[in-house]
């Protein structure tokens, strides 16, 4: 014990006596940290911001390479606005650079297909290396490439008019994201039951030798993920057509910080209200007892959630079979329609607005940004590896979120 603390103090005394020169070090290192941050961060300088033009778009229209408003930012700081991640993941990489549109063998990221969907194609530049559209963005997480949305993809808007479109950095999108995905998940349905689709979209992905070895890796994944999209769109579906320019983001973003809150024993309590317009339940405890089976007890993943959708439409033995109405009566008993889409806001009043969101929910200020941003990054698919414990001893995270008392 006594050579311990002999240690301890020389430590104190070495630190006491080489305090300056070691807090120089430290500051030098942040220094040289933040430079080297800044340098990279404006290493993409393309003049024309990775912006092409477009000839024959979907709506008959052509024009000429976008020019930018003055907005005080320069070309390098539009594309790190378009190309910084926020750790969202919609789709493995490699799928999503290989996945045909479900009518044609043209690319689904293609520009022309982009363009239906008013998103603002790119070409290839040093941070966007496949010239994916505006605001999606190469993500890596545990050694995989994703696909993910940055903060541009709904905030960059642009303006076309007798041949000349005007980009708008912070403006707001007129992207058509409902369509968008509608189309992303028959795009992965129809690979999945089209053979020739199916064999190019293997090929093409393994061609890539990047995060695949063999088709058996690609297919499980392209069932795995399309799974998930047809989750999205089933939670999310609304009797209100959102069209061009509009998003109910609050609703969406509501739904997917919900399902990875909710516990199994909550999920069947809920389930257990869905009634028919005559008023008699539409699942029964036996049903409901089978389209949990194997769910987590506390944390139910996405792939879980895919599968119980699958079990309340499935005519199997023990499952209810429920047609799309039905379905949507279960979904409004757990989540939330997504029903009051609204335009996109445009950014660049923010900072002296004290709340924020239309409906004026989120505080501007103390921990207010932290939540909206966090709940903002779960509803562009952020990936989350939720965990379940039993308390053991004192943790500041449960006394903050008011979790102290919980079992798990």
């Amino acid at each position: 014990m006594a050579t311990l603390f002999q240690k301890l103090f020389a430590i104190i005394v070495w630190l006491y006596k080489y305090k300056w020169r070691l807090l120089g070090s430290v500051i030098g290192l942040m220094t040289i940290s933040l430079l080297l941050g800044k340098l990279y961060q404006h290493w993409d300088d393309d003049p024309d911001r990775g912006a092409v033009a477009m000839a024959n778009g979907a709506f008959g229209e052509s024009y000429s390479t976008p020019v930018y408003l003055d907005q005080g930012w320069s070309e390098s700081e539009s594309l790190w606005f378009y190309n910084t991640t926020q750790g969202s993941g919609l789709l493995p990489y490699d799928l999503y650079l290989s996945l045909e549109e479900s009518s044609s063998q043209r690319l689904l990221r293609d520009n022309a297909n982009m363009d239906k969907y008013r998103y603002l194609p790119q070409k290839p530049t040093f941070f966007n290396p496949d010239g994916l559209a505006v605001g999606f963005v190469k993500d890596e997480y545990q050694g995989k490439d994703y696909v993910g949305f940055t903060c541009a993809a709904c905030h960059t808007s642009q303006v076309n008019f007798k041949g000349q479109a005007i980009r708008i950095d912070g403006g707001p999108a007129m992207s058509d994201i409902s369509g968008f995905f509608a189309e992303l998940e028959k795009s992965m349905m129809a690979t999945l039951t089209d053979s020739a689709k199916q064999q190019r979209f293997i090929a093409n992905v393994l061609a890539l030798e990047n995060n695949y070895k063999n088709a058996d890796q690609v297919v499980a994944d392209l069932k795995k993920w399309s799974g998930t999209i047809h989750l999205y769109n089933t939670v999310n579906h609304s009797h209100v057509k959102y069209g061009y320019a509009r998003l109910d983001a609050f609703g969406r973003i509501y739904n997917r910080v919900l399902q990875h809150m909710i516990n199994k024993e909550q999920l069947s309590n809920a389930m257990k209200l869905a009634v028919s317009p005559t008023g008699a339940r539409i699942l029964t405890d036996a049903q409901i007892t089978n389209v949990l089976a194997g769910v987590g007890e506390n944390i139910i993943v996405d792939s879980q959630f895919s599968k119980i959708i699958n079990r309340l439409a499935s005519h199997d033995q023990g499952y209810p079979g429920l047609n799309l109405r039905d379905l949507l009566r279960v979904r409004d008993q757990i989540f939330n329609e997504a029903d009051a889409p609204v335009s996109y806001p445009f950014l660049w009043d923010i900072g002296q607005s004290d709340y924020v969101q239309w409906n004026g929910l989120a505080q501007n200020y103390a921990l207010g940004p932290l939540g909206r941003n966090t709940g903002e990054v779960i509803g562009v698919f952020g990936i989350l590896d939720w965990t379940a414990e039993e308390p053991s001893h004192f943790d500041l995270s449960s006394l903050l979120t008011d979790q102290k008392k919980k079992k798990k």
